[in-house]
């Protein structure tokens, strides 16, 4: 039997604009397309019938595009929201859209992204799932950088150059292009402080996974006893850099790993949105020694790797991605000649696993298929590769923090920046201070205690920009030894005065 076409609802004040849009969307087989000329109109047939999605011009009389698409999502979170406008990403658009089209719109672009949209509509068949990925009251649709990144690349003649424009915009994120693009797990000899060098190094789809993963890792905080960030993070990272080598292609090793980087966001969201239900799925994975995947489709009706497929689907990433981690979870079939995007994920997955989890084997696939891949040799280079990943990796440290408000002194070089210390560990502190520092810069900081004792440090800065917590510009360091005055400070304050677990100042995220 035939599937029931997917409508789209377009709303547009201008009726030429209107019939541009209709020409070009019916490009798209299986879809029905709707019009309305107002916020009001579109609202009526929103009432009456389901669309999967709703495509909103800005500016119209009487509602403009943000008030519609407001609606839109209190009323149904799983509609793909869709903002059409001819100006630069407006701040009202952040966490209320899932895509961005500029006008004039690219047609190859746009019937792409709404053919992807209807495939991830009906790989989460359950509305109580798409609703919960759809809900940017608790998951933003699409982060600040993701959306500019996604409008740059739409644009056949945007390069290095602007990537990198928009990468800059964003302090922690350009740290982290930066310490990627320079480590020696890609083989460079020399850093690079540019952040265009970085992304021709990198590739597009690295660059934009990274903004992806940093954005959903700094927004969703599932309880940790459901689910350790932390220790999903340094996991994923470790899947994208074994799934990078694993193939051949220059194009699929950097599919690979944006596709690893971002395979386990599925199961960041149900942690943090049904952090109860996924507790005990976990739990009973572990405790019956059954694959976490089975277990989810068991008791939630989907898995997180179709949850996560679903999110980077409407937030329109390239398909390679999208399909690859949707099918995480399958088992391993070769196809064709070398190794695949989707077939490099989910032996990187099972490698990773097994590296963190020797027991993990017994539960794995047959893992003869990596004879199926690769020479003995080559498949026994992917394991130590995931080994050594992990070991590195090593245990997450945690120290007690605490906000403070200390006198604080940065030396660079002869050059000395006054500033004041909110935020502070054992290891790390945040200090809020005037002139912008570049993450990578070796300082030497001083912190005036409350008993009028000095602490001076070497340290690092990790990032500059506005504190989340502070609503402060500062830098945050790394303190390259555990200062023990920072200890006694810390024993003396006690549990009375709150001082919270969690990861130091020097890796909160700014904003």
């Amino acid at each position: 039997m035939a599937e029931a076409p997917l409508r789209l609802l377009v709303v547009d004040d201008e009726r030429v604009v209107q019939r541009l849009l209709v020409r070009t969307l019916e490009k798209c087989p299986g879809f029905t397309v709707v019009t309305a000329s107002s916020g009001v109109e579109a609202l009526g047939k929103l009432a009456v019938e389901r669309f999967v999605a709703v495509i909103s011009d800005v500016n119209m009389p009487g509602m403009s595009g943000y008030e519609l698409l407001a609606a839109v999502r209190a009323r149904d979170p799983s509609i793909l929201r869709v903002l059409l406008s001819g100006s630069p990403c407006e701040p009202e658009a952040l966490g209320l859209v899932h895509q961005y089209w500029a006008k004039p719109w690219n047609a190859d672009v746009l019937v792409a992204g709404l053919q992807r949209a209807a495939r991830v509509d009906r790989l989460v068949a359950d509305p109580r799932w798409r609703a919960l990925a759809g809900d940017v009251d608790a998951l933003p649709a699409a982060p600040a950088i993701v959306l500019r990144l996604n409008r740059v690349l739409a644009d056949p003649r945007a390069g290095a150059a602007e990537v990198a424009q928009v990468i800059e915009s964003d302090p922690a994120m350009a740290a982290k292009v930066l310490q990627l693009a320079s480590s020696a797990f890609f083989g460079l000899a020399a850093p690079t402080v540019s952040i265009d060098k970085a992304v021709v190094r990198l590739g597009i789809e690295i660059v934009r996974s990274l903004a992806t993963a940093s954005a959903l890792f700094a927004a969703i905080t599932p309880p940790h006893e459901v689910l350790d960030v932390a220790e999903l993070q340094s996991a994923s990272l470790a899947v994208a850099q074994v799934a990078s080598q694993l193939a051949d292609a220059l194009s699929v090793r950097q599919a690979a790993f944006a596709a690893g980087l971002l395979h386990g966001i599925g199961r960041l969201v149900l942690a943090a949105r049904a952090p109860d239900a996924y507790r005990d799925v976990v739990s009973e994975s572990s405790r019956a020694d059954r694959p976490l995947a089975d277990l989810e489709l068991e008791r939630l009706g989907v898995t997180d790797g179709d949850i996560a497929a679903y999110l980077l689907g409407i937030w329109g990433l390239p398909d390679s991605i999208v399909e690859s981690v949707g099918h995480q979870h399958e088992a391993v079939v070769r196809g064709g000649a070398g190794v695949g995007v989707e077939q490099a994920v989910q032996v990187a997955t099972v490698l990773v696993r097994t590296a963190k989890d020797p027991a993990f084997v017994a539960q794995a696939a047959d893992l003869g298929w990596l004879g199926q891949l690769a020479s003995a040799e080559r498949a026994s280079e992917w394991r130590d590769l995931a080994q050594r990943l992990v070991t590195a990796a090593g245990p997450v440290r945690r120290h007690p923090r605490a906000a403070v408000s200390w006198p604080a002194r940065l030396r660079v070089g002869h050059v000395t920046h006054e500033g004041t210390a909110l935020d502070v560990s054992v290891g790390g502190a945040f200090v809020a201070v005037r002139e912008a520092l570049a993450p990578g810069t070796a300082v030497h900081v001083t912190l005036r205690l409350p008993n009028g004792e000095l602490v001076t440090a070497p340290a690092t800065v990790r990032w500059y920009g506005r504190s989340v917590s502070h609503g402060a510009a500062g830098v945050g360091l790394e303190l390259e030894a555990e200062q023990p005055a920072l200890h006694a400070f810390f024993h003396s304050l006690g549990r009375a005065l709150g001082v919270a677990e969690g990861a130091g100042p020097g890796d909160e995220k700014p904003t």
